[in-house]
């Protein structure tokens, strides 16, 4: 991640001083950017359709089709809002090739996620661990009791990146949990209801408006793709602690 954000620096730096050499210097780097990360996706696509269950990659096949779908357009609105390209032209903005290269790496975290699970046979009522959704959703979770997980959800999304995000205590049924939270104590309160399916973790949000940027949303399907870290397992034990 640290090149890539390093990356994104410079293009933000280029166009605020209008270097034109440096501008087509980082145009490249951002080129290469995206076919290594395009590299990698297409192997992990590969492993996946000769590792996964037939009916499980038919079923990650169609999740493919739809993310591809919308990644393309995704980088060019980047392009337009954030580096100024103008309709037609997103392709000679580094801004294009860097959202390309980094919703292209995001998505090599889901695949890693789908290995993972058939490769180590995970247990599907196991809760705790980071998930992603691959576009730009994140959800850290800790089992506390047999009964209770802690949680953040943390969002950033679109090209206009509007953040959103909760955390605190969920109750737990089995497979299903479900959070609530409210808003300084005022309005309606928050809904989660998170539901492990196979290697998926899907999110429901009711009335999260309070929580979130106008076109952020928690809603997604996420992929467990690693433990937690010590400090991050703390962090979330800390909430519960402090929960109710």
């Amino acid at each position: 991640m640290g090149r890539r954000w390093r990356l994104w620096l410079a293009v933000v730096l280029v166009l605020a001083h209008g270097g034109a050499v440096q501008a087509e210097e980082t145009l490249a780097e951002a080129r290469s950017e995206f076919a290594a990360a395009d590299g990698l996706l297409n192997a992990l696509y590969a492993q996946a359709a000769t590792e996964l269950p037939a009916e499980a990659f038919e079923d990650l096949r169609r999740d493919q089709r739809r993310w591809l779908a919308g990644r393309d357009p995704y980088a060019a609105a980047v392009a337009r809002l954030q580096g100024g390209a103008a309709e037609g032209a997103e392709e000679d903005e580094p801004w294009f090739w860097l959202a390309r290269a980094e919703r292209t790496a995001a998505r090599s975290e889901v695949l890693r996620g789908w290995l993972v699970y058939f490769r180590d046979g995970s247990d599907a009522t196991g809760w705790e661990g980071v998930w992603v959704d691959g576009d730009g959703g994140t959800v850290w979770v800790a089992e506390v009791a047999a009964d209770r997980v802690a949680l953040q959800v943390f969002v950033v999304r679109g090209p206009t990146f509007h953040l959103g995000e909760l955390a605190g205590v969920a109750e737990r049924h089995g497979r299903t949990a479900r959070f609530t939270a409210r808003f300084e104590d005022e309005g309606p309160p928050t809904w989660l209801t998170l539901v492990i399916e196979g290697p998926r973790l899907r999110v429901f949000g009711e009335h999260t408006w309070p929580f979130r940027g106008v076109r952020a949303y928690f809603d997604g399907d996420y992929v467990r793709v690693r433990t937690l870290e010590s400090g991050e397992r703390a962090e979330l034990l800390t909430l519960a602690d402090a929960a109710p």
